[in-house]
């Protein structure tokens, strides 16, 4: 069932777990057997329900009443239902807006006899709670509103914080309505007040929600008190493998919320839409497998999370189907049917929720308070935006400069992103937790990136968590020049410095009128002599004086590096070329390895409409990298986009990366990218 069950004598957690993770038609029937035997000897019926052992020593029943969107008034019906029905697991949160209601009913189920050590509670600290001196009164006032002295388990509901009203145990806002990030959430003292809570007796367990691998981990080497549950969004067309592997790996039991894909919801949420799937519900597998056991297509979508090992909390105001949610204990799915049912899996983009709320996108209809909780709870499950965001999460690996300073190893590249998109790609870049940003003063952008950048800065982003690079043009190839060009970048940008600097070209253009290039009558750039010894001497002057912290190179070959390297105080610490799979600079890349100079490569991806435009008898010997079968079979097989995996082919290499995107679902950066390649 899962890796928090007691396994067989002989059979390790982890070697069972293996088992488990496996898809092919063989080890899916390994599956169903070793499934089969440990709910047979590990589980114990519980009412109608069965339970999971957690790390923590407490019983969790694998099936509980989810009550998002369940509004106070409909909270008794529901709870009651679930109550009669064998229901022992509540799952409810502080941002659902229910605790009260849910508390008066379990108050009349106390009051007819029922016991409080019968019922497993779940509730989670908001996301405006995120800060250690918060989560002692968040629990306080949930504990309150529900008539406990104890929850069962308190999560942490999301890996981002956001800022509390100092007044009230409410978040905080801007002027328009949007929850303000705290950039100074920390994981750890997080998690030291959360075991404070146990050791305190206000929860048995604790966990996380909404959490990613690498953000995990580092609960997992830093806690006392071990998560012992985390809760994130899984369902057939999303089903967390990589998540699931780290959890068995902890023993860490996973919830699965939004199971049925969130019928009912579709007026509150974005929707994925890269893929035309039909609602889960409804798909020919799931019917079909329905029929087989003359079940409805919830129970089917419920056991089967249920037998790969996980909780299962749907939520439903109906008595009904309450009652049917939980009536999945007797049948069990063959190993050809889970095998038909975990391959429609689509990864990421099956994802049912989107971070677009948190822009104000959400329909004009919900109310503030809605506002709030899909903010602070719809938006979270994408674990990509804000996730190397907070301290104590996922950063992105940072290459060590001959400087001193550090590069993050993605970045985004700005070239020819339209002005009226740079909003919507800068501001999707931070979010999405960008750190380094690309520019140059040819790029004419440098202006619009600056009133991006003071709005970050003006919300809390702090200057020294993010690396700018911009670029001497090719105008400015001057020693009397570089100065001048380099105040105006930083004028435009509206920053004190630039953490990389580099010469953006080896060759020299005459320069025109207002920091122009010279052209001549046919609209052509005049070429002019350049000295390229003289021009890094002013280069290293722009470090001395405090406007760069690093200085580099662009577009320079071999010979021309090691000329400047040679005669130079401060070396080169970066060289920016064209690098991508066809083109992949090996010697060059030797060259700088020797020389401690750090690569970061433009056009990573191919570039494939610039090269059709540039180089149109190539398109059939060079078809788009995105679309060669080496890379699509590696991108299914690790289940990422064919733009991740030319990526990751980049850094994995030891180089940075700059992909160019002003499309917010494109901007590639991996909430995990440690997928592990061997050779391919």
């Amino acid at each position: 069932y899962c890796s928090s069950i007691n396994y067989l004598p002989g059979i390790s957690r982890h070697a069972s777990l293996d088992l488990l993770l496996l898809h092919n038609a063989r080890d899916s029937f390994l599956v169903y057997c070793c499934g089969l035997i440990m709910a047979l000897v590990c589980t114990r019926a519980s009412a109608a329900t069965k339970i999971i052992k957690l790390s923590s020593g407490h019983d969790m029943p694998v099936v509980g009443l989810g009550t998002w969107q369940i509004k106070p008034d409909d909270v008794d019906r529901a709870v009651t239902a679930a109550l009669e029905n064998g229901y022992k697991h509540i799952d409810t949160a502080f941002v659902y807006y229910n605790e009260e209601a849910i508390g008066k009913s379990l108050k009349k189920y106390f009051d007819n006899g029922g016991k409080r050590e019968d019922l497993f509670i779940t509730t989670k600290l908001p996301s405006f709670g995120n800060r250690a001196d918060d989560v002692e009164p968040m629990l306080k006032s949930s504990l309150e509103k529900l008539g406990l002295q104890y929850v069962d388990m308190y999560l942490i509901h999301f890996a981002a914080g956001f800022k509390r009203d100092p007044s009230k145990l409410e978040p905080a806002k801007d002027k328009d309505g949007n929850l303000i990030v705290d950039l100074d959430t920390d994981h750890l003292a997080i998690w030291k007040a959360m075991e404070a809570q146990v050791k305190a007796g206000r929860a048995k367990s604790i966990g996380l929600s909404n959490f990613n691998v690498a953000q995990i981990e580092n609960i997992m080497k830093n806690a006392e008190i071990k998560p012992s549950n985390l809760q994130v969004e899984l369902q057939a067309y999303n089903q967390q493998k990589q998540l699931r592997e780290t959890c068995a790996k902890h023993n860490i039991a996973v919830t699965s919320y939004s199971t049925l894909g969130s019928p009912g919801s579709d007026a509150d949420k974005k929707t994925n839409a890269t893929l035309a799937l039909p609602k889960i519900l409804d798909h020919p597998v799931v019917q079909k497998i329905a029929k087989n056991h003359n079940k409805s297509t919830a129970q089917v979508l419920l056991r089967h999370v249920v037998q790969n090992g996980m909780i299962v909390i749907p939520k439903s105001t109906n008595p009904e189907r309450i009652k049917q949610n939980i009536d999945i204990f007797d049948f069990e799915l063959t190993a050809d049917e889970m095998k038909e049912l975990n391959d429609l899996d689509r990864g990421e983009e099956g994802r049912i929720f989107d971070f677009s709320i948190f822009k104000g996108e959400g329909p004009s209809s919900v109310s503030f308070r809605q506002n709030q909780l899909m903010r602070a709870f719809l938006g979270i499950v994408c674990l990509v935006v804000l996730a190397v965001l907070l301290p104590g999460g996922q950063a992105v690996e940072k290459l060590k400069l001959s400087s001193g300073h550090e590069i993050p190893a993605v970045g985004l590249g700005t070239s020819t992103i339209k002005l009226d998109e740079m909003d919507k790609a800068i501001s999707s870049a931070l979010e999405n937790g960008y750190r380094h940003i690309d520019t140059a003063f040819s790029y004419d952008n440098e202006a619009a990136i600056g009133k991006i950048l003071k709005k970050w800065f003006d919300k809390g982003g702090k200057r020294e968590d993010i690396f700018i690079t911009s670029k001497l043009p090719s105008q400015g190839n001057r020693p009397e020049s570089v100065e001048k060009y380099l105040k105006r970048s930083l004028k435009d940008l509206g920053l004190d410095y630039v953490d990389m600097y580099l010469i953006h070209t080896p060759f020299a253009v005459k320069e025109g009128e207002n920091l122009s290039s010279k052209q001549d009558k046919d609209g052509n750039d005049l070429f002019d002599d350049v000295n390229h010894k003289a021009l890094w001497k002013a280069m290293e002057r722009q470090v001395k004086e405090g406007r760069a912290k690093s200085i580099g190179l662009s577009n320079f070959n071999q010979s021309q590096v090691l000329n400047v390297y040679n005669n130079a105080e401060i070396k080169p610490s970066n060289l920016q070329v064209e690098t991508h799979a066809y083109l992949q600079q090996k010697e060059l890349r030797k060259f700088c390895k020797e020389h401690n100079i750090v690569m970061t490569a433009y056009a990573p991806l191919g570039s494939h409409s610039a090269r059709l435009n540039l180089h149109r008898g190539t398109p059939k010997e060079l078809p788009a990298l995105v679309e060669l079968p080496l890379i699509k079979s590696l991108a299914a097989k690790y289940n990422k986009s064919p733009g991740q995996i030319l990526l990751r082919h980049t850094i994995q290499e030891g180089l940075v990366a700059i992909p160019k995107s002003s499309n917010a679902q494109r901007q590639n950066l991996d909430k995990n990218p440690e997928y592990p390649w061997h050779d391919q």
